[in-house]
């Protein structure tokens, strides 16, 4: 007869989320833990809805140029050859210096602009990117909000 051994271990759970932040004022938890997004934001506004997202990918996350064309394309400005032609700022995230952009469409009225707010931070085994997009009045009014939420993040000891 055929004997069954029924494990008592409970079953391996996901690991613990690897960093924590506070939500701002006024923005609503759309989504988390889905695929490679860690938290996705709705971020309201008068001249409408942006998004906000927490995300890690592997490595150098695909490269910083082509992850900045992308977003520049998303926007409606042509691609660049060499990083340095992108204005960019340094800000700190955990104690870690991490690389801001703020890409705006120039086609159309303001109301019609897309932006997009993006900082990118490289860690030993990981590249996080906290971005938030959405019609460029938005993104205006919730740019203190974004530097808020990427100065409440913070990592938990040895995972990245």
């Amino acid at each position: 007869a055929n004997s069954f051994r029924f494990s008592t271990q409970p079953a391996p759970s996901r690991p613990a989320n690897p960093l924590t932040w506070e939500t701002p004022k006024g923005w609503k938890v759309a989504s988390s833990g889905s695929g490679m997004i860690t938290v996705a934001f709705e971020v309201g506004g008068k001249a409408g809805q942006a998004r906000a997202t927490i995300m890690a990918l592997g490595g150098n996350g695909g490269g910083m140029l082509p992850n900045l064309n992308r977003w520049r394309n998303q926007v409606d400005l042509p691609p660049l050859k060499d990083l340095f032609q992108q204005s960019s700022s340094s800000f700190q995230i955990d104690g870690q210096e991490a690389t801001l952009f703020d890409l705006a469409g120039n086609r159309g009225e303001p109301s019609s602009r897309s932006r997009i707010l993006v900082c990118i931070l490289a860690r030993e085994k990981r590249t996080w990117f906290f971005k938030m997009m959405g019609p460029y009045l938005t993104i205006e009014n919730n740019k203190n909000a974004f530097e808020e939420l990427l100065s409440s993040v913070r990592f938990s000891e040895n995972n990245d």
